[in-house]
Order: C-alpha cells, then structure tokens, then sequence
C-alpha cells in the first residue's frame, strides 16, 4: 500500500515489485497486470520531459502541493514562472535539485 510519495501510474493493477538498475537510472516495476515498465530515474530527462509534456512551471499551489516548504523553483528555466511564490533558483542541468534526492 502507497502511504506516502508518487504512485507508479500505467499499471493497471497492484505494483508488486520494483528493483533499481545497476546505474541507479532506472527502476523497473512489476505488476499483477502482468506488465513491466521501466521508468528513468535522469533527471535531465526527466525535467525535459515535463516542460515538454505540461509547457509552463507549476503555479504556487501545485509547487506546495508537491514540494511543501521548499523553495520555489522553476522546472522550466525558458518559460515564465510565478514570480509571488518566492525567489527563482536557477539549477544547472548538471545540479542534483535537493527535492529530488529520494532518486539516489
């Protein structure tokens, strides 16, 4: 049972079993709906990907949301942000983002 974090969306039943690559840029997860997904762990990519797929930052609500008390800081470093939700921080691409240190 999920108690707490993000859910593994696309599996159509119970995730039963999950194991990380060797690389640690990858999880693999296993389901009762007899399927298989690998998810990557890359946070370039995976950031790249969200401004692809959602094309703007999260508003402050969203941020809180998922974030809770840190800091605002835009995904999207190419699009506008809400500026009222607190100093912009920019990250190299290069930077490991502190509320992404559950991936490690």
């Amino acid at each position: 049972m999920v108690t707490g974090g993000v859910p593994l969306r696309s599996h159509e039943d119970t995730v039963t079993s999950v194991a990380f690559s060797p690389d640690s840029r990858r999880l693999a997860s296993g389901s009762l709906d007899k399927t298989v997904r690998i998810w990557s762990l890359d946070l370039v990519e995976l950031r790249r990907k969200a401004c692809e797929v959602a094309g703007r930052n999260l508003t402050c609500e969203e941020w809180t949301q998922f974030f809770g008390d840190e800091p605002y800081s835009p995904i999207c470093s190419d699009l506008p942000y809400p500026k009222e939700c607190g100093a912009k921080r920019q990250y190299s691409s290069g930077t490991t983002l502190k509320w992404c240190d559950f991936v490690s």
